[in-house]
């Protein structure tokens, strides 16, 4: 269980790393990157 909190911590921590960046740059591959953590994020938490 705690491996699944921390991954959860860490998925946080890079889609808002991800968010940050996009902000900054203008780069949509930092918002399309976010997209796609949080959804393998979602699927790795249900499965």
């Amino acid at each position: 269980m705690w491996l699944l909190r921390l991954l959860a911590a860490i998925l946080v921590v890079a889609i808002g790393a991800g968010l940050l960046i996009y902000a900054f740059s203008g780069n949509r591959y930092y918002l399309i990157l976010s997209w796609r953590l949080f959804k393998i994020g979602i699927i790795f938490a249900l499965v």
